[in-house]
């Protein structure tokens, strides 16, 4: 088919390796999804290169090398069957093995770089889809949660954190004589209490939520007026209008399920969950049609595999989940 159209296969593969190397900019997935819904065609070929891609990967050095056994042919059909298997592996080999190595070494580059930022440039941190348990110097235990890092800086006079990416659950060991801190962008929070939890990711406000005890959440600017914060309370700083947003009560065992591996949602939408859902998983989830998005749904999904809790998610509610490869999952209306 590559023959028949080239410029839409260089299409395909140009999507294929933004997809599988998270290079994905803003509008991107928008324009990925209208691309696929002007033509059929785009679909068909996208998934052929798709699935070669994964054929090319399952096979490894000693069988690209040597050569294919191939069953004997003892008929018309039988040989021109064997002769389109041997074209397909050919063009396998012409086409999609450089592809393939680009896709995986781009691939491997960036995971090796977040990884190697994370190692060299911070305390404590976590990857996509894992959690981590770590207890301070002074008794105090902070649980990372997926895709999150933090520095630790602690003196005589003062105990700070700074959430780099992510969320952290804080359980405080009690000082009255020094401060605990989590500075999280221009939000600084500190404990009048024993526990709560920080969030601070790149397309939200930074934002805390208690649950024991009380915090005083103050901004880096002199215009925001400090709050006092109660167990069950929540607030994120607007750091563009020097503000903070208005206190909400909010339910304590949905805050902390992920330190247990779950995602509960009440009356939320298909997009929160599924955005929400999606922090947990190394690829794209992307909802095609439009007016799932606005479905509200509730109930309680296993965030360390996000995958088949969406799969299981389908089968109480009208939509089709397809993954195309371990980056790549869409969901259809049913």
């Amino acid at each position: 088919m590559q023959n028949e159209h080239p410029f839409i296969h260089k299409q395909a593969q140009d999507w294929l390796i933004k997809l599988e190397t998270g290079a994905m900019a803003e509008g991107d997935e928008d324009r990925f999804t209208d691309w696929l819904a002007e033509d059929e065609l785009h679909g068909e070929i996208f998934y052929e290169v798709e699935q070669a891609w994964q054929l090319m990967g399952q096979v490894d050095a000693e069988q690209v090398n040597d050569p294919i056994e191939q069953p004997q042919v003892e008929s018309v059909a039988g040989e021109a069957q064997q002769l389109v298997l041997n074209q397909t592996s050919r063009w396998f080999s012409r086409h999609l093995l450089p592809i393939a190595a680009t896709v995986m070494f781009t691939l491997t580059s960036m995971i090796w770089w977040q990884e190697a930022y994370y190692v060299m440039s911070t305390d404590h941190y976590t990857f996509t889809g894992t959690r981590d348990e770590v207890t301070l110097a002074d008794g105090s235990v902070v649980t990372l949660n997926t895709d999150s890092a933090i520095d630790v800086e602690f003196d005589q006079k003062t105990r700070l954190i700074e959430l780099i990416n992510g969320e952290i659950n804080v359980q405080v060991a009690p000082n009255q004589n020094r401060p605990f801190v989590v500075k999280a962008g221009d939000m600084y929070v500190t404990a009048l209490g024993t526990a709560f939890i920080v969030r601070k990711q790149a397309d939200a406000p930074p934002s805390v939520i208690v649950t024991e005890h009380s915090v005083n959440v103050a901004g880096l600017s002199p215009a925001i007026k400090p709050v006092i914060l109660e167990e069950g309370e929540q607030v994120s700083l607007l750091e563009q209008q020097e503000s903070f947003t208005a206190i909400k009560q909010v339910d304590q065992t949905q805050a902390t399920a992920w330190m247990n591996g779950k995602y509960v949602f009440i009356d939320r939408t298909l997009e929160e969950v599924i955005k929400e859902l999606g922090r947990y998983y190394d690829g794209r989830m992307m909802i095609r049609d439009e007016t799932l998005k606005s479905l509200r749904i509730s109930g309680v999904l296993d965030i360390d595999d996000p995958v088949r809790s969406l799969q299981n998610l389908a089968q109480s509610i009208p939509i089709e989940v397809t993954t195309l490869s371990p980056y790549l999952t869409f969901i259809d209306r049913e």
